[in-house]
């Protein structure tokens, strides 16, 4: 939503807007010349309001919805207006359950090493960029959409990415099916001479390329990939690995961060780069000094010898692909990873409840905070400490709130260990809190385990 709202004041469009809390992105668009509200309330909305955006996590009941319906305002969902912004330019579109704001980053990173200066909107924050827009005069809008209201097959692009497809945000679904059907959707609206990408690691997403009967390139690790990924190798740096095609022979990158999901993010904005011919040394060059994304394997504070990330990943499949990657980067035998999750939303926990209870493996301690509702109502069983209990692991505990999970963590953490919070709620806080009481107190090595602890099953 910010992203869109500032793309709106550059075109000299008058905008107004609430959140919960007033932040720093909130304080950005204030100083860009937008009125920014704290909390939701019917006096927000403007007597001279010709428009109102929602994004798919505000309730219909919201008060500035209903006010707004009550005065006849046209209500229009983000993609609405995203939508009308990709159709003005050349449209690049991202979509799948895991990795859209990172390969979106990408490619607005290497569109913009290659001074082609695009518009770029994206959910999350580039590392070295003050929000999630980039302002660009240049031809090209990168996009990532949102299927988690089925909104993305609102647009219409030149080319469309899909990087995987899992089960996620199926309450706005019948089934699976028709999850898959509307990625199906997504991908037809691309029009002849555009190019559909497709991941095709992902089961699903491959059986989507077998039946686009339009221009495609598949990438992945995958023997049938048209940009193939081999020779692999992880390192403090980063990783670095081969790119393989049958029109660009064997071509060598490096990207700053590890794990197998940042590979296959990067080689997606690569195929987008080689369609739109980019010279393979600027490719190359752009991916790695790609600074990264806020949230996304950052590093929040080094201190004591422990090191602090904070992670977006709020599904099971994407804590794997986290905690598989900071188990890469192990100091050494004695480094662990202390892995802090706040489940988002009751009726995730309650989706992907067997998920979970396998995704922390590559952790050595687990605590399971209090579920960040989202404004949804508590579902009997599906509390935070309910799974903590459920997990399948050694030493799974509860941390309860904010307040309690940072006492427990500094009375565990010890020097060597990787401490990463995960989630999409409000955990990004307490990341950086904790990285900030590290850093002024040693923390103390206990012998006992605090909180509650029980034996795997």
């Amino acid at each position: 939503m910010s992203g869109i709202a500032e793309v709106l004041l550059n075109l000299g469009f008058r905008v107004s807007g609430s959140d919960l809390a007033i932040g720093e992105v909130c304080e950005r668009l204030e100083r860009l010349g937008a009125n920014i509200s704290e909390g939701h309330a019917r006096s927000n909305l403007q007597e001279d309001v010709s428009l109102l955006v929602y994004s798919s996590a505000v309730s219909q009941e919201n008060p500035e919805l209903l006010e707004a319906r009550r005065r006849g305002i046209p209500v229009v969902r983000r993609a609405e207006v995203l939508a009308e912004l990709v159709r003005l330019k050349f449209g690049i579109a991202v979509a799948g359950s895991h990795g859209k704001t990172t390969t979106t980053s990408m490619i607005g990173w290497i569109l913009e090493q290659a001074e082609l200066d695009p518009t770029v909107i994206v959910g999350g924050r580039v590392h070295q960029r003050a929000s999630g827009a980039t302002i660009g005069k240049g031809e090209f809008l990168v996009a990532e959409s949102d299927e988690s209201d089925r909104s993305f097959l609102l647009l219409r692009s030149t080319i469309a990415v899909v990087t995987n497809i899992d089960h996620e945000h199926l309450t706005a679904y019948s089934s699976f099916d028709d999850l898959k059907d509307s990625f199906r959707q997504f991908v037809e609206a691309v029009p002849f001479y555009g190019l559909a990408v497709f991941g095709i690691d992902n089961s699903e997403v491959s059986e989507l390329a077998r039946h686009y009967s339009r221009r495609k390139s598949t990438f992945g690790f995958s023997a049938d990939a048209d940009l193939r990924i081999e020779r692999v190798e992880y390192s403090a740096s980063g990783s670095s690995f081969v790119v393989c095609s049958s029109d660009h022979g064997e071509r060598a990158f490096h990207v700053p961060f590890p794990g197998r999901h940042f590979i296959l993010n990067a080689v997606a904005a690569i195929a987008v780069a080689r369609e739109l011919q980019i010279a393979e040394r600027i490719i190359g060059s752009a991916i790695e000094s790609f600074p990264g994304v806020q949230r996304r394997l950052e590093v929040c504070g080094e201190a004591k010898g422990m090191r602090v990330i904070s992670d977006y990943a709020h599904h099971p499949t994407e804590i794997r692909a986290t905690l598989e990657a900071i188990d890469l980067s192990r100091s050494g035998p004695e480094s662990r990873i202390l892995a802090i999750f706040q489940p988002h939303r009751y009726s995730r926990v309650r989706d992907c409840f067997e998920g979970f209870c396998s995704a922390f493996e590559k952790s050595d301690v687990v605590f399971v905070m209090d579920v960040y509702s989202a404004g949804e109502t508590p579902i009997e069983g599906m509390s935070g400490r309910e799974l903590s209990h459920a997990l399948r692991h050694q030493d799974a505990r509860y941390g309860g709130d904010l307040h309690s999970m940072i006492e427990q963590v500094l009375s565990e953490a010890r020097p060597g260990d990787q401490i990463v919070c995960l989630g999409a709620g409000s955990i990004g806080a307490l990341a950086h809190e904790l990285a900030s009481k590290i850093a002024l107190q040693l923390p103390k090595v206990s012998s006992a385990n605090s909180g509650e602890s029980r034996a795997s099953h």
